[in-house]
Parts: structure tokens; sequence; C-alpha cells
């Protein structure tokens, strides 16, 4: 017999799979409630994840009012939004500020004269150099930079032709630069030429009469322009008011180069040094002066004045007497040293600083030691002028100065040329020095000089000289049969180891990123360049730090970024590769070298130039500039008229003055006009009149931190005075105070959903009589319902500035009981809701000798919005919240569950073993007491027989 087969037992014929299950199942009665146990506990534990969503919600609109400062929100509504909108930061000072948008800005654009077409026929153009106006030799000089940096003032003159009695005003009230005001006369319908000579306005008759110069009623422009003349005259030669004053920007000297000061730190810095009598070194600091610990006690000077004092300052120091000074000199465009003592003095530079030029760039810097007197250089041109130290990438100009000119009628000319001052000065002692023969003038590029000759001879024109060729205008020996010399670029050095990164690429900046060097032994290094590399210093200091041959500096042009090999040198060629960013790309050093040798260098020039093949056409040449990648866009303008109606358009990618550039077409009839030759926006602030508002300027259609905090976007201009207004956004007070109500209710309502009693349904909520979910309910009224801690005001519950508890237990906002609160007093609302000042840990005497410091914050004030927050955080906290606890416990009463059903199951599975082994011997019994029976019978019948 081999026992049960199925659920009905064989031989007894009793259901015993159905008796087994119905045995077992009485015994699983304990496992039953304990699955019961876990389904209930799920409940909470769903439930109690819910609420801790809405408490963080609850802490997150609570906190809002602290981290994203709020009550600091300011709003910028624009009288004619039209015309110009703004965006203010919390920083913003509330008050109402006057704009008259002048002038929006404008983009460079030229265009060349007309072509029969522009697909056909090739044009042989040789090619095109194209760079930054900052290369031009004419540079702008702003009317804030004249009488020493303190500006003028801007209105009106009057100009009277004395034998005809004409009288001429002229508007300069929005006058922004020299330029400007040289255009408004010399268009102004009076008969007069007004230009520069120097730091000078030079006004002179064209009519053969005398003129007078006089303020506009109420003006005093032209007292500040120099040139009031009560007394008529041909010719009115004003005073110096292009001069170097205290208040004269260290940015505006050496062409807008400035000074260089080491963006190195620390304890014993310098940036030159003055030799007192060859015994005495004094080490002067203009940059920032530190702490011990490294902070910043003294910033940088900005001004000549912050200069001249701290240099006199580390003198009297170190000498202990005042006998040795620094000063602005009587020349006005320089500075000097004068020791009262008569010795000797030397400037030097700081020799263990790469690159450093503070004591050249303030002219004050001695090939020899100087007795008494050190008398320093120009570093002030003349206005719209150049140094002529800044040409030939700020190697300045070679030679004694003496050029001979031969004429082409023969006649013989010396020439001495101050090559320590002003471009424009050289170029007027050429014409001067040679009776007009000879006239000198910037070429057609504006980037070099262009010699003519107004003889009408016929011989060749010769010019030599030192000089001469440092200025690129000398011939060969036996001359030129030509009326002209042209120098070509002269290099005006725009970059220089203080130039800040940001400014580069027409104020674009280069960013920031990873890029990495290939010297020619095939060794690598990256290059990172992050955002507290402020200087052209910097980034060169960071190349050269790599320790691989190649090195960095300012290019020979002073125009860029060299990249070179300093010492042996292997057999592969310099490369560079962006990593990250286009950091490389954006100095125009990505790439590899051209060759080995002298050629293995990358020159990161500004000065780009374009090869054209001889069949190019317009289109191809359109083609090849766009993909040169520089800073201007080529098209193609069809005018449809004539037979040349096509235009090569070259317009700048970046605006306004910054975004300017020069292109130089060689020998290349190219007949550019200037369609626009990019304008800077220019904004009159703080006035309705603009001679007495504060002109604002910029290369961009914005206009930030003109209003601390201020964002300002251009749209168009107006006449008329246009009014932003900065106040307290109480809009997004009372948006976030809504926030904050409707997660209070949310969390409130919930708390009530989770923890109800239906008394007709008898429906449970999962939380119903759970502590933790009525104490947090408890807590949350409790302290809605309290007042600030240390805040002293008018208010001090949220009651006072209308939100109350209302029916249902949930909190209601009364707008208009708000708004007059904060009308009242703003502050005191903010502090009511968000103050929260945390005292500093203290220390706790718990034994003589041993103190324990108390981690726990404690908060001197403290709002009921901070309040709510730290209460919530003390709920949802991930290690000591109370919901996290009470998680974690149900978490483990769960688990406890479980383990005890997987236990039931085991001594369930054991019991139904034992129960069907015993079925099976009982069916097996059975069996065998029936096969017995069977046995028994047949011997009885048997026996009867």
């Amino acid at each position: 017999m081999s026992g049960i087969t199925s659920g009905t037992g064989l031989f007894s014929g009793i259901d015993t799979a159905s008796l087994i299950s119905q045995l077992l199942a009485i015994e699983a009665r304990p496992k039953v409630l304990a699955q019961s146990r876990i389904l209930q506990l799920k409940s909470q534990q769903a439930a109690y994840l819910d609420l801790n969503t809405k408490v963080s919600a609850l802490k997150s609109a609570a906190a809002a009012f602290r981290t994203s400062s709020i009550f600091q929100a300011n709003k910028a509504t624009s009288s004619a939004t039209g015309v110009l909108s703004a965006t203010a930061s919390a920083t913003a000072i509330p008050g109402a500020y006057t704009f008259i948008v002048d002038r929006l800005v404008s983009t460079q654009q030229l265009l060349s004269r007309g072509f029969a077409d522009a697909t056909t026929t090739g044009l042989n153009a040789g090619a095109f150099t194209f760079e930054s106006a900052a290369a031009r030799l004419d540079r702008e000089t702003s009317l804030a930079d004249l009488n020493g940096g303190e500006g003028i003032k801007r209105g009106k003159i009057v100009i009277t032709e004395t034998t005809s009695g004409k009288v001429t005003t002229v508007d300069l009230s929005r006058a922004g630069t020299v330029s400007d005001v040289l255009d408004a006369i010399n268009s102004s319908g009076a008969a007069v030429s007004a230009s520069v000579d120097g730091g000078r306005l030079v006004i002179a008759s064209t009519a053969s009469d005398t003129i007078a110069i006089a303020n506009g009623f109420g003006h005093e422009t032209a007292t500040s322009l120099g040139i009031a003349a009560a007394s008529p005259a041909a010719t009115v030669t004003g005073s110096q008011v292009y001069r170097l004053g205290t208040a004269t920007a260290l940015g505006a000297l050496n062409d807008g180069n400035g000074v260089f000061v080491s963006s190195l730190g620390g304890a014993g810095r310098y940036d030159f040094r003055i030799v007192v009598d060859g015994a005495t070194t004094v080490n002067m600091n203009i940059g920032a002066i530190t702490s011990g610990g490294g902070t910043v006690t003294s910033p940088p000077p900005t001004t000549l004045d912050g200069v001249i004092q701290r240099i006199n300052s580390e003198l009297e120091t170190a000498l202990g007497t005042q006998d040795v000074k620094a000063a602005i000199a009587p020349d006005g465009v320089s500075l000097r040293l004068v020791d009262a003592q008569g010795r000797t003095l030397e400037v030097l530079e700081n020799p263990t600083t790469t690159g450093s030029s503070t004591a050249r760039d303030l002219g004050l810097l001695t090939a020899a030691p100087q007795t008494g007197t050190v008398a320093g250089t120009r570093i002030l041109a003349g206005m719209n002028s150049t140094l002529a130290r800044t040409l030939n990438g700020g190697q300045g100009v070679a030679g004694d100065g003496q050029v001979s000119i031969t004429a082409r009628d023969g006649s013989v000319h010396a020439v001495t040329l101050d090559t320590a001052g002003s471009l424009h000065a050289m170029l007027a002692a050429i014409g001067t020095q040679t009776g007009g023969k000879i006239t000198a003038a910037l070429n057609r590029a504006g980037t070099g000089i262009l010699l003519t000759d107004t003889t009408g001879g016929t011989s060749n024109l010769i010019v030599s000289g030192a000089t001469a060729a440092s200025l690129g205008i000398d011939t060969v020996a036996e001359g030129v049969a030509a009326a002209t010399v042209d120098s070509g670029n002269l290099q005006h050095q725009y970059l220089t180891m203080g130039t800040t990164l940001a400014s580069l690429r027409s104020g674009q900046g280069i960013g920031t990123g990873v890029f990495r060097i290939t010297d020619s032994t095939g060794a690598t290094q990256t290059v990172n360049l992050g955002s507290g590399d402020k200087t052209v210093e910097d980034l060169v200091r960071l190349v050269n730090s790599r320790g691989l041959l190649v090195k960095a500096r300012v290019n020979d042009k002073g125009d860029g970024i060299l990249l070179y090999e300093d010492g042996a040198s292997g057999s592969l060629k310099i490369k560079v590769e962006d990593v990250t960013g286009t950091v490389a790309a954006n100095l125009n050093i990505k790439g590899e070298a051209a060759g080995a040798g002298p050629q293995n260098i990358i020159d990161g020039t500004s000065e780009r130039t374009v090869a054209f093949a001889p069949g190019d056409t317009l289109t191809a040449m359109v083609t090849k500039i766009n993909a040169a990648g520089l800073g201007v866009s080529a098209a193609i303008i069809n005018d449809g008229s004539g037979s040349t109606p096509f235009h090569l358009s070259l317009t700048a990618r970046g605006t306004g003055s910054a975004g300017r550039f020069v292109v130089d077409p060689g020998t290349f009839d190219l007949g550019a006009t200037t369609l626009d030759r990019g304008q800077d926006a220019r904004v009159f602030f703080g006035s309705a009149d603009p001679a007495t508002a504060v002109l604002l300027s910029s290369s961009r259609n914005t206009m930030d931190q003109v209003v601390s905090g201020v964002s300002i976007d251009l749209t168009s201009t107006s006449a008329t005075p246009v009014t932003l207004t900065i106040a307290r956004d109480t809009s997004a007070v009372e948006s976030a105070l809504n926030t904050f109500i409707s997660a209070f209710n949310t969390l409130s309502d919930r708390i009530g959903q989770q923890t109800r009693y239906d008394q007709e349904s008898k429906a449970k909520g999962p939380l119903l009589g759970e502590s933790t979910a009525l104490q947090i309910r408890a807590k949350l009224y409790s302290t809605i319902q309290g007042k600030a801690v240390g805040v002293s005001g008018p208010f001090q519950g949220l009651a006072d500035i209308g939100i109350k508890v209302g029916s249902g237990g949930r909190l209601e906002l009364d707008r208009d009981r708000l708004r007059v609160a904060l009308e009242q007093d703003y502050q005191a609302v903010a502090d009511l809701v968000s103050a929260r000042v945390q005292e500093p840990a203290g220390t706790t005497t718990v034994a003589p000798g041993v103190t324990v410091t108390n981690t726990e914050p404690t908060f001197s004030k403290l709002g009921v919005a901070s309040q709510i927050e730290n209460m919530a955080e003390a709920f949802i906290n991930s290690v000591t919240g109370t919901l996290t606890r009470r998680g974690k416990t149900l978490t483990d009463q769960i688990e406890l569950q479980t383990k005890r059903i997987a236990d039931f199951d085991i001594r369930l599975a054991n019991r139904r073993t034992i129960l069907t082994r015993q079925f099976i011997a009982m069916e097996q019994a059975i069996g065998q007491l029936q096969t017995q029976g069977q046995a028994l019978a047949g011997m009885s019948q048997l026996i009867r027989r």
C-alpha cells in the first residue's frame, strides 16, 4: 500500500486534504492576525510618509521667506516700457530714477563699392587684414577724462562772428566725447573749424573774421572746455584741458592700457622700487594691502591721486621724512619724483614679477640714477591721439628722433620728432618742419602713417633714419617714385599683462574652461582657467607654471598671447586644443604651430588675414571671410541699380564701440563707405535736462548696476524722461504668504483625514489615535497662533497682519489688512514673519575645568515662519526627526510581523507534514485491517465447507 494518493483516503474514504487544511487554518489564526497587522502598519507608514511630504512642503514655504529673500524682493516699474524696462534684485535701493534714452547701441557696418556680378568674375582681391578698432591710432577721448578726470559741465556755448555779428548757439548737452564736441561745432553753421592740438581745443574762423566764444546762458560749458574767449580772435586756442589730475583714472593712462598691478598678493608684495642715494631701497606696493591673515585692509587705488599718495606714504615711512615726493609734473601729462636733498633717485621694476611694467606705466622707470629729480615720461597722449611709446607692440619708436626727408622737388628736410610724445604731435611736426611740403596723417586703415609729398616734383621721395625705419616710413636708399609712403600697421599696443580677460573679444571675454598644451617633446599638460583668473597676467602665470617647455607672454604686436618654447626643444610641433569650453579658440591659440625651430610658435594675434585666390568671386570672398571666425560678418548686398549693383557688406559681430573693427584690403580697391561706425547706447540719468544729468554709455542695450542691484534693458529712444520706480515687491510677499498658508492648510487637512473617525460609517483614518500625528497638529496651531521671539514693533502675531485661523481650522489671509500693515511698517511685518538671528554657540561648565559646547542653535530673534521652519525640521530631520523615528518604528514593527509570519509558515509546513504522515499511517493501518479481515473471511468459508 502506498498511502494517500488523493484528497480522499482510499481505505477510510475520509477527505483528509480538507481535514488537514481545516486543522491548519485553526492553527494559522495568529498568522492571519499578523498579516492584518502588517496591512495596518503599512497603511500608517504610507500615511506618515504622506505627512512627511506635506511637512516638507510647509518647511520649504516657510524657509522661502529667508532663502529667497522674499521681504527684500524689489519690483521695477517703468513709466514707458516701450523705452526701457528693468529688473531689480534684493540689493536694489527703492526710489524713483529718471532716464533719457538718447541713443540705442548700433553696429559698425561698411559697404564696398559696387561690382558687376557676385558669382562669375574673379576679383583678384589678394588678402584682407582684419583687426579690432583698438589698433587705430586716433583713439576717442571721453569728455569725462578732461580736466584731470573731473570732466566738463555739459551745456551750450555761443560763438559770435565779430564782423558779421552772427551768433550761433551750439548745444553740447548730449556730447560724450571730444569728437562729439568737434562734430557739433563744425556742423553748427558757424563759419569756424574746430580741431584739437594736444590737450587743447582750437576753434578757428573760416571766413577771415574774428570770433568770440562764451558760455550759453546758465551754462559753464565753454569755460570747462577751456575755450571761453571774450576778446575776439581769428583763432581761439583753448587752455590745456586734457591733463592729469587727482581724479584721473589709472585705466585712462597709456592709451587706455592703464597701469599694470600684479595680481599676486601676500605679505611683502610690491610692484616697483625706488632707490634713494644708491643705498635705501623702498618697495612700492600699489596693489592690495593685506593683513597678516590675508584680509584686504586697503584695496588698490584706482586714481592717479591714490597712487601718488601710496608712493609718498611708503617713502615717508621708509625715509622718516617727506623729502622725496611724487607729484604730477608741470607739463600735466607726466609724473615726477623730487628729492629736496638733491640725492640720486633710481626707479626699477620688481624683478621677481614676470612682465612687470608698473614703473614704466607710471612713466617713472629710469635707465640710470637721476640726481635730485626723476622727470617722468608722458603717460597721457593728446586728445584723440596715442602715445608714440605704445607703437610697435609697446616697444615705442626707436632711434634719436631724427628723420631725413628729401621731397620730390629735391628739397631736403631734417625733421626732429619727440619719440616720447604723442603720435599726432609727431605728425604735426613733420608738416611744420618741412614747411608743408610733406604732410603726415593716418593711413586709410587708421593703423599707420601716410606721408604725402605736396611739392608736385618728379624726383623720388626719400625718407631715411632709424626713427623713420621704426615708424615704417623709410624708403630704399634711392627713394620711391611716388608721392606717398604708407607705413602699414604700426601695431598699436592694446593688450598688456594687466588687461582684463573680460575685456577681450570686444568685451565678450574668453570664458572659462580647460585647454591642453603639447610641447615639442610630446609632453602634455592642461591649463584650467577659472572664474578667479582675471587678467592676462593670471593666464600667463598659469601656462608658465605647467612645467612644459612651452611658455606664454604678450606677443610682439601687443595684441595677443604668444606661445613659444623656452630651452631645448623636440621635433614635434606645439599643439593646443580645448578640452572643455572654448578658451583656447577665443584666445586664437587653438591649433598647431606652423613648423619646427623659429616657426614652432603659436601667435594668438588679433590681427587676422584672409587670403583670396585670384579667381575668387565676391561670393567666394564672403564665404572665406565668414569661415575665418573673425569678429566680422560678410554678406552681399544687391542695390538693384546700375551696372555694378553688388556690394560687399562687412558688419561687426560685436556691438557699439567695443565691436568696432578695421579692415585693410591691401592694394585692392575696396572703396568702403561707413554706413554705421558702431555707436554705444547713450543714456542721461538723474535729470530731465541732459546738461545736468549723468551721461551713461554702454556697448550693449543694457545698463547694469547704474542703480545698484538694477538691470536695465533699453528698447527705444525717447526725447522725454522715463521714470523707473524701484519699490518693495509686496505682491511677492503676498504670494509667498499664500503659498505658506496653502501648505499649512494642506498639512492640517491631511492630518485631519488621516486621524478621522466617521460616527455614521464607522470609517477610521489610518492614524486614528496616533499620538505623533496629533502632536504635529497641536504644535502647528500653537506655533501659528504664537508670537514672534525677540521682535519688537507693532505686530507680534500673524493675526496682527491679517492671517488668522478660520472655520475648520484653516488659515485665512485678509489681504486688505496685510497691505495696511505693509504700508504702516514694512520691516515690522518682515521681522514678524521671517526674523532669524542665531546666537553663537556657547559653552556650559558641567564640572570644574570641564565645559561642554552647546550644539543646539539658539535664536535671539525668530519670526513665526522661521519657528514653523524649525518645527518642521524637528519633525522631518533625516536622523532625529519625530516622523523619521516614527517611520523607523513602523518599519521595525513590519519587519517583526513579517518574521513572525515566516516563522508561522515554517511551523505550518512542518505541521502539514506531520498530519499528512499521520493520515497516511492511518490509511495504511486501515488497509492492513481490511486485508486481514478479508483473509479471515476466506478462512471462514473454507472451514464451512
